[in-house]
């Protein structure tokens, strides 16, 4: 909703709200006029929020999982993603790529999150980090790219990739939209880690320093981040070439189901087949990435 100085602020269900809004201005949804009732945006909670809002204030030493699972687990899958892209459709997607029966490492949860704690994690000796030995016991790397692509942005998502690598754990870029392949190679093919970017300085320093020690240079590193994202992609143009039909007639059906006047149940139809065949071409590229 915007104010009458034309910012957006958020609009609360409830008059007693009790989240920190940051620097956004904040409004109860009864103050708002029935008129403008129609013109709210949902927010769309990426990960960062929802740790915020929902993990951080319930843990303290330890992180949710532990909480959940007081005894740990091992670990199965390691999921590398950004905290950027929305935290339905993460997790949404995982529910599809995955076994129900795998467990997963997310940092989210797995990491403490609380603010008194939070990167403590960090001051431990690098390689001994709980992030690095959950990758090491993991039998495949996952890494998300949503449609941003912020992936190959990130510090921490190329440097999980660059250690899986050399740990000589499968990699497998897991696709939770339909993405356009060449404009996900053109990105790859420039990636850099000297420019990417982390959440905090500290951190972005610390994985420069840990690039220095565990590879030559960023050039090596660099190639190796190129070359291996080269590689899926291939795995995933090949997926993408075997199931075209499919894909077209979900892309034909969603053109519409966008134009229909019964939208809502048209679209529900096309999420349904969407991800059926996501399912299908996740299995596939597992299958690949684990030969």
């Amino acid at each position: 909703n915007r104010s009458s100085d034309g910012s957006r602020r958020h609009v609360c269900t409830s008059v007693a709200c009790g989240f920190d809004h940051k620097d956004a201005g904040h409004v109860a949804r009864s103050g708002i006029a029935q008129s403008d009732q129609g013109k709210l945006q949902f927010l769309l909670a990426n990960m960062h929020l929802l740790v915020e809002r929902y993990i951080a204030p319930i843990t303290d030493q330890k992180g949710y999982a532990l909480l959940k699972n007081p005894g740990g687990r091992k670990v199965d899958v390691f999921i590398s993603h950004t905290w950027n892209e929305p935290a339905h459709n993460f997790l949404t997607s995982l529910e599809h790529a995955l076994e129900g029966t795998e467990n997963l490492w997310i940092s989210a949860f797995a990491l403490p999150q609380h603010t008194s704690v939070r990167g403590a994690h960090l001051e431990t000796e690098f390689m001994k980090s709980p992030f690095v030995e959950a990758l090491r016991s993991a039998t495949m790397c996952i890494v998300m790219l949503d449609g941003a692509l912020d992936v190959f942005q990130r510090a921490w998502c190329g440097f999980e990739v660059a250690l899986s690598g050399q740990m000589h754990v499968p990699v497998m870029a897991w696709f939770p939209e339909i993405l356009d392949v060449e404009g996900c190679r053109a990105k790859a093919e420039r990636l850099d880690i000297r420019f990417m970017q982390c959440s905090t300085g500290e951190d972005l320093t610390r994985i420069k320093l840990e690039v220095g020690i565990q590879f030559a240079d960023f050039t090596d590193l660099n190639n190796h981040l190129r070359e291996l994202f080269a590689e899926r992609l291939d795995v995933y143009a090949k997926v993408l070439r075997r199931n075209a039909e499919q894909v077209r007639k979900v892309q034909e059906l969603e053109r519409r189901a966008k134009s229909s006047k019964n939208q809502g149940d048209r679209m529900q139809e096309v999420t349904t087949r969407r991800m059926s065949l996501i399912r299908r071409l996740a299995v596939e590229q597992r299958a690949a990435a684990t030969r």
